[in-house]
């Protein structure tokens, strides 16, 4: 929700009335408390005063602590949703709610919901507060709505104005989208008139975080459109996150995003104009920071090479298996990377070098639900020779181990250094190996690590493994200078 975190733990004073604590009067909104009212009378329980003795602010409190917000998946009826009725607590309640802007600026619209009225009432309520607007469009669903896919195709009056638009959501959004802070659009189709209609026509400056996601690619070989939506906008989007066939319908301004989210689409490889669209809309990034790029196997490596901008600072993607891995690896353009997760539940090998190089990588997290083999493993340490911090989550790490520990030049030229990622000094492990094999292959890299000068300090595990490794006392890590720390997950990105 859109709504200011309120403190659940205020109080107000106690008097003849009886108690006034938060927990209290959450206790006697349990609407499983009535049942019971009875039983509590008999035994002597302490009874609650009436509601009506709350001031206002504690009402809303508990109003925000006690709702659901309406989720996508949730209907509503008439112009409050059910989940916002009020009518088993007091017709006061409901008054302070309605009189309460922040209570109303999480809007939802669902798909194929044709009435909008209750999207009226929430920002009329809200009033001059900023709010989230989540907008689904259901399949068959049309407006009667002028203006379409392309600017040229913007019908027009006479003296060259913009014909008003006349579908009931533009009429009821337009005059607030002024407000909407974060917008979150998911089409069942390619892209609605109306969509474009808000997309094209309506400004936004208050806009920091965006979601699109649309099931179906629009017909024909144009390009997406590109989204005017931002032109108003003078500060920087934190978030924005293209799902599904969004990024080939509509791509917004990239000059202005910090945190990309992007979904490749199917069609790149057979719509040059669309790749051409999509490769010049990552060129214009300027303060781009976090990137996450899913289905990278959809990337035409072997024709355009994916230049992204030298402020990016972590990258994450996806891919099928290890082949395309190596082959993104190999179109990518992203020297001044600092973080990289790379997610590959597949099968398969590297075929060729990666001859990309990321010398300022000093995090690279491997994720697979498969054990890592060698030819992998060796084949991205030589992109990331500067590695400090080598985090690999797999269900069975030994492999991985042993090859950490072994000579690189036993499977290259005596050239290259003796180990793989001589400046690691920080592994973290996320296995489901038990901990006492775990152990012993651990000392034994450390061991060989340590011969060659390439020792490691820190090594992060579950909370777990730590604690049998430190009561088995098989083997000796203290002396071997290492220290063990818990186990740090990335946590996924809220978007919503």
């Amino acid at each position: 929700m859109c709504t200011p975190m309120l403190t659940a733990g205020k109080q107000t004073s106690e008097n003849a009335d009886g108690p006034r604590s938060l927990s209290t009067w959450l206790k006697y909104l349990d609407p499983s408390r009535k049942s019971k009212s009875s039983q509590s009378a008999n035994s002597g329980a302490q009874i609650v005063p009436s509601i009506s003795t709350l001031p206002d602010e504690l009402l809303m409190i508990i109003f925000l602590l006690t709702t659901t917000p309406p989720g996508p998946h949730r209907r509503s009826k008439g112009a409050i949703p059910s989940e916002m009725r009020l009518s088993h607590v007091s017709r006061r309640w409901r008054n302070v709610a309605l009189a309460t802007p922040m209570l109303w600026t999480s809007i939802w619209r669902h798909p194929n919901q044709h009435n909008v009225e209750p999207m009226a009432a929430y920002l009329n309520r809200s009033q001059q507060s900023p709010f989230c607007l989540y907008f689904g469009t259901g399949h068959g669903e049309k407006y009667k709505c002028p203006k379409l896919a392309l600017e040229e195709n913007i019908r027009r009056e006479p003296d060259g104005t913009e014909e008003e638009c006349q579908s009931a959501p533009c009429k009821v959004l337009k005059p607030h989208f002024f407000r909407c802070q974060k917008l979150r659009i998911e089409s069942a189709t390619h892209v609605q008139p109306f969509v474009n209609c808000m997309f094209t026509s309506f400004p936004a400056p208050a806009l920091s975080a965006l979601h699109i996601s649309m099931q179906v690619v629009n017909p024909g070989p144009i390009a997406p459109l590109k989204l005017r939506i931002f032109e108003n906008n003078t500060s920087v989007l934190s978030r924005v996150s293209l799902s599904q066939a969004a990024a080939a319908n509509v791509l917004p301004s990239f000059s202005m995003i910090a945190h990309l989210r992007i979904e490749l689409p199917m069609c790149l490889l057979s719509s040059p104009d669309r790749l051409a669209a999509l490769e010049g809309a990552f060129g214009e990034m300027t303060v781009l920071e976090e990137v996450e790029i899913y289905h990278a196997d959809r990337w035409p490596s072997s024709y355009t090479p994916l230049t992204l901008p030298s402020s990016t600072r972590t990258l994450l993607f996806t891919a099928a298996n290890w082949y395309y891995v190596g082959a993104f690896l190999h179109a990518l353009k992203i020297i001044p990377v600092q973080e990289m997760t790379i997610h590959c539940n597949g099968g398969g090998e590297f075929l060729g070098s990666i001859r990309t190089q990321f010398p300022r990588l000093t995090t690279l997290r491997i994720i697979s639900h498969l054990a890592l083999t060698r030819l992998v493993i060796k084949t991205i340490a030589r992109g990331t020779p500067s590695i400090h911090h080598l985090s690999i989550g797999v269900q069975d790490i030994r492999s991985s181990l042993d090859v950490l520990g072994q000579p690189f030049a036993q499977f290259w030229d005596q050239c290259n250094p003796p180990l793989l990622w001589t400046e690691m000094r920080v592994l973290s492990i996320d296995t489901g190996i038990a901990a006492d094999m775990l152990a012993s292959d651990l000392h034994q890299l450390l061991i060989k690590r340590a011969a060659h000068n390439c020792p490691i300090r820190t090594i992060r595990l579950s909370s777990a493994n730590i604690s049998h490794i430190r009561e088995s006392r098989e083997h000796d890590f203290e002396g071997l200078g290492v220290e063990f720390a818990e186990l740090e997950r990335v946590q996924k990105s809220e978007w919503w």
